[in-house]
């Protein structure tokens, strides 16, 4: 499948991109998807552009397939055995999450299969490796968010009527913030630094 991306908008300094997927095979659908690239050199931006591209070719093949009208009656009725109608309607518990690892494994709630199910559970389901390299990418992508919102919490110390005397530890926070993406255990493992308390 032939994919075409347009970048609509391009903001390295603050990590931005917007990037608008089409496809010649299906012109009727656009897949639009903001990136925070933290590398904006051309192989990572590429391969970024590449792994998108892959997830939205796998909409547009799904969406193909698709009947486009309901493939049953909008109205109708059933013949339904006597047994399976219940006194008491059960409602069933879910389950408690169990622990999984965000990196290399997803979670689907169990179907409900019948109206005298008690309790619905999980399955966790192992990613492919092409799978686990796109959650990769998200999950860094999440962490520089927040990192860069921590930032910009802290972006009034540059106002020059700010009030604040200890500046210089929110300095050394800020560089300990910029500093994250290089240390041991990113962006799985992170010690956020701790943030001042501002002394006016």
């Amino acid at each position: 499948m032939k994919i075409k991306y347009e970048i609509e908008e391009y903001d390295p300094e603050r990590e931005y991109m917007l990037v608008k997927f089409t496809s010649e095979d299906n012109p009727d659908f656009q897949y639009y998807k903001s990136l925070n690239p933290p590398d904006f050199s051309k192989a990572k931006l590429i391969e970024l552009i590449e792994a998108v591209g892959s997830v939205a070719g796998g909409y547009w093949t799904r969406a193909v397939q698709h009947e486009k009208e309901c493939p049953i009656p909008l109205e109708g009725s059933i013949d339904v055995e006597p047994e399976n109608y219940m006194a008491q309607e059960i409602f069933p518990v879910i389950l408690d999450q169990p622990d999984y690892d965000v990196w290399s494994e997803r979670i689907e709630q169990e179907d409900y299969n019948s109206p005298y199910q008690e309790t619905i559970g999980w399955n966790i389901i192992n990613l492919t490796d092409e799978e686990r390299e796109i959650q990769y990418q998200n999950m860094e992508l999440a962490v520089r968010y927040e990192r860069n919102d921590r930032l910009a919490m802290t972006d009034f110390i540059h106002m020059p009527d700010c009030g604040i005397k200890n500046t210089d530890e929110f300095l050394v926070y800020r560089q300990a913030l910029r500093d994250l993406p290089e240390a041991d255990g990113w962006p799985k493992h992170i010690e956020w630094p701790e943030v001042p308390n501002p002394v006016k």
